[in-house]
């Protein structure tokens, strides 16, 4: 069955035991708690509500409605305003250390011959 629904939609379909399923899970979940503790200066249960509240990125802190994360228990104004402001210095350290890598490069010489 799951080689002709692989055939039919040309998915790759990954087929895994609950068990591989929950220890696939239990990893994202720590990869996770690590990016929100060491990117937001947040701890591991704060990090630990984000998560279960659907957040996967820093982009998705910074940038959802200031209502849906007023809407999470336990956030006021004051914890959102804090969270979505360590977000967007965060998105903006790297998009400036992306730019410092890029000061020296040159175009491509297929690009300079256009």
């Amino acid at each position: 069955n799951v080689r002709l629904a692989t055939d039919l939609t040309g998915w790759t379909l990954n087929v895994m035991t609950e068990e591989e399923a929950g220890e696939r899970q239990e990893q994202e979940y720590s990869r996770l708690v690590e990016h929100f503790t060491g990117n937001l200066d947040v701890d591991e249960e704060f990090a630990g509500v984000l998560i279960e509240e659907g957040f996967t990125s820093i982009e998705e802190v910074a940038y959802v409605p200031m209502e849906e994360m007023l809407a999470i228990e336990g956030f006021d104004e004051e914890t959102v305003t804090e969270l979505r402001r360590r977000a967007k210095d965060v998105l903006l350290n790297q998009a400036l250390a992306s730019e410092e890598a890029l000061e020296g490069a040159e175009p491509a010489e297929d690009l300079l011959g256009m």
